[in-house]
């Protein structure tokens, strides 16, 4: 028979973990204050600093009073800045709040959980969008908010109206002799809207889906 007097078991002391930043902090509380994670991760005096909270989809920005709920298993993750200004960006329309004016492509591709599959590409209203290379630090404006997607890292361009399924990037013509399988000594040819461009030694050329190339025959017509 259960003894009704009989109390629940108590909570295991630090269950609750969390990473802010890269520093693990534990909880006994399931629901900590901002000013107590910071504090935690040795962020003092906390309303010196500014506390994001990485979710599901997208992150958003934790107030110094404000409870946040943590669960056993994954730590919750957190990002802290000092005080400042908080910048605004999307990636494929879900909304992310960052502490610093300029951001990693590796911390972008973190925190909207990017697959290695895919690459980051930045929008610039009318301008071409830009595909983001590894490694690149990103400026993020004061006011509005930045936009970027994710699409995949293969393409398919055509090379003498073959498809040819390559990665995004840019490449010079002799990079580009090489992936598209083009002949020793032949000339590499590119579709534009006024006809055959001859891509000249050492040029680079952004590639984009569904880029037609041919190759030529020194002296000869395109293939």
């Amino acid at each position: 028979m259960n003894d009704l007097h009989s109390h629940p078991p108590q909570q295991e002391k630090g269950s609750f973990a969390a990473v802010v930043n890269d520093r693990s902090v534990n909880f006994e509380d399931p629901m900590p204050l901002g000013e107590q994670i910071l504090a935690s991760a040795g962020y003092e005096p906390a309303d010196e600093y500014v506390l994001i909270e990485e979710a599901s989809v997208g992150s958003r920005l934790i107030s110094l009073d404000e409870s946040v709920k943590l669960n056993h298993g994954t730590p919750a993750r957190f990002f802290a800045f000092p005080s400042g200004e908080v910048f605004m960006f999307t990636v494929n329309t879900h909304g992310y709040q960052w502490g610093r004016p300029d951001i990693r492509e590796n911390e972008l591709r973190e925190i909207a959980r990017v697959s290695a599959s895919d690459v980051l590409v930045q929008l610039h209203g009318d301008a071409p969008p830009e595909v983001i290379s590894e490694g690149q630090v990103v400026s993020l404006q004061p006011r509005g908010t930045e936009h970027f997607r994710t699409e995949s890292r293969l393409i398919t361009v055509f090379i003498d109206k073959t498809p040819k399924e390559i990665a995004r990037g840019v490449y010079t013509t002799e990079q580009l002799h090489t992936l598209l399988g083009v002949e020793p000594g032949y000339l590499l040819n590119l579709q534009r809207d006024g006809g055959l461009e001859t891509l000249k030694p050492g040029q680079k050329t952004r590639v984009e889906p569904g880029m037609q190339f041919f190759s030529q025959a020194p002296g000869g017509a395109s293939s």
